[in-house]
């Protein structure tokens, strides 16, 4: 009789330890989430700088505004 309860708690702590080090190894929602808003603030910061450079080759008469406004609205769209 003793002899099971020590088997089935020693199961049991095999499976709290093994949930434990799956819940380490296994990336989170949270994670997931995280890291797709760094990619879209990366993203959208790299979109304001290119935008900045087309408004500096613009003030320097190097592009029309027609064209600033096409490359600005494929940065974007």
């Amino acid at each position: 009789m003793i002899n099971w309860i020590i088997r089935i708690l020693i199961f049991l702590l095999l499976v709290v330890i093994v949930y434990l080090l799956y819940k380490s190894f296994a990336p989170s929602q949270k994670d997931k989430s995280q890291s797709k808003a760094k990619a879209n603030l990366s993203n959208s910061k790299s979109i304001a700088d290119e935008i900045l450079k087309l408004q500096n080759l613009k003030e320097e008469g190097i592009i029309t505004e027609d064209e600033f406004e096409k490359m600005k609205k494929k940065l974007i769209g």
